[in-house]
């Protein structure tokens, strides 16, 4: 910035000087036509050793005189040229030197003086203009220029000032917090001028957006890595009961105290059902980890009714005594992943079994409402404290542990619902009401999703 100031200071002083000398050059041409305006003089003119003041100078009375052929200068008598006679004398070497019809400068002891020699039938005839004049006009028009830089220099010391003011003083403002930024403070704005259009205004405007876009990032990176390492350790507890289990079995066959076939053969079963356990939370565990990385999904044409009745079938398969109804049209065709689809809605509808006591019934309404398909698991089991449901689609949560341990249950099924149906943009959202049973509804758009 202060070497932008300079240099517009010293093109406005080359200015200047360029302004003066040009000034100079033309009063001095003005002189020069002065001079050469005597080209008409005669012999006639000259009496008694003087020549007649025919001509008057714009500028100051001029000095005339003629030097004849035989060297000698007359001269006129006014009090100009009186005083001039003694410089013509001095310069009369320079003077019969100089160029006939060019105008030259001559330098005087009293000053300088501009000089024409023209050629008459009785010699050469001088004349001369002092350029006091000139020298005076150009010294104040400098004493003026002065002046103009000086307030010139005050006007863009003010402006540098009000520049440095709305745009460097801000830059070091954004760089001081990007240094702060960069040091882990992602709490540091700089202040808006709200309406402000200047850049320095438009600076602050995109970092303060920038600086909220790597705080939201911070913090969503904070809450992941605080889902997992609550992740990694419920899955750690839900592994180590059946590994507890069956390490404890193995213990008691090596050391003998299965000796009763009847007691091996319920080891051996009990075995079996925590290594099923365990499989089928590592498969779980699996699903949400390729649900979390987006996994490509297999999109083709799923209908709906027809996957609701493949899983009445598979839970009549287990427990036929089971009261579950479907409320549906005759189909109801989107845009899925077809196993996925199965697999949300068979664990709300095995969620739905599993939690509820076996007079319960379990009802499936399918339907359109809108642009939407909707799919509605509602039971009419003892309901969930309202405290509960928000957390119900949380990882490894549960709201009765040992129940759902006795049911094989990995505390991952509405989890991973959740997310398969956020992958189809579509919501998942639980209804429930103490004593009265719990409401699932799944919402899946009909037309294709990206």
């Amino acid at each position: 910035m202060i070497s932008a100031l300079l240099v517009i200071g010293a093109a406005v002083t080359a200015l200047g000087v360029a302004m003066l000398v040009l000034l100079r050059v033309g009063l001095v041409s003005q002189f020069d036509d002065e001079l050469r305006d005597v080209a008409g003089h005669s012999p006639a003119d000259f009496e008694d050793d003087h020549l007649e003041h025919v001509h008057s100078s714009h500028f100051s009375e001029p000095f005339e005189a003629l030097l004849s052929t035989d060297g000698q200068l007359a001269e006129i008598s006014d009090s100009a040229g009186v005083a001039l006679g003694e410089e013509i004398e001095q310069g009369l070497a320079d003077i019969r030197a100089a160029e006939v019809g060019v105008p030259f400068t001559l330098e005087g002891s009293d000053g300088r003086y501009r000089v024409l020699v023209t050629e008459t039938d009785g010699g050469h005839l001088i004349r001369a203009l002092p350029l006091g004049g000139v020298g005076e006009i150009v010294s104040w028009l400098r004493w003026v220029g002065l002046a103009g830089l000086a307030a010139a220099a005050l006007v863009l010391g003010a402006l540098g000032w009000w520049v440095i003011r709305l745009g460097v003083r801000p830059l070091k403002d954004t760089t001081a917090s990007a240094w702060g930024l960069g040091a882990g403070d992602l709490s540091v704005r700089l202040p808006e001028q709200d309406g402000s259009r200047t850049e320095a205004a438009e600076l602050a405007r995109a970092f303060n957006a920038m600086a909220s876009s790597i705080e939201h990032a911070a913090e969503r990176r904070e809450a992941a890595e605080r889902e997992l390492r609550r992740f990694i350790a419920d899955a750690s507890h839900e592994l180590r009961t059946p590994l507890t289990t069956i390490r404890g079995f193995n213990e008691l066959h090596r050391i003998g105290a299965l000796s009763d076939p009847e007691a091996r053969a319920d080891a051996l079963r009990r075995t079996e059902q925590e290594a099923e356990r365990m499989a089928r939370l590592i498969d779980d565990m699996r699903d949400l980890a390729l649900l979390d990385q987006e996994a490509s999904l297999t999109r083709r044409t799923v209908d709906l009714v027809a996957l609701a009745r493949d899983l009445i079938t598979d839970v009549w398969a287990t427990e036929p005594d089971r009261d579950l109804r479907l409320e549906a049209p005759n189909e109801l065709v989107v845009l899925g992943d077809a196993d996925r689809l199965h697999q949300a809605l068979g664990n709300i509808v095995r969620n739905a079994v599993a939690h509820t006591d076996e007079q319960a019934a379990v009802a499936l309404r399918i339907g359109e409402e809108g642009a939407e398909a909707v799919v509605v698991v509602a039971d009419t089991g003892s309901g969930i404290d309202p405290a509960d449901l928000p957390r119900l689609t949380e990882r490894f949560y549960r709201v009765d542990p040992a129940r759902t341990r006795a049911h094989g249950g990995s505390g991952l099924g509405l989890a991973i619902a959740e997310s398969v149906v956020i992958r189809h943009e579509g919501t998942l959202t639980i209804e429930s009401e103490l004593g009265i049973g719990t409401t699932v509804t799944m919402r899946l758009p009909l037309r294709s999703f990206s």
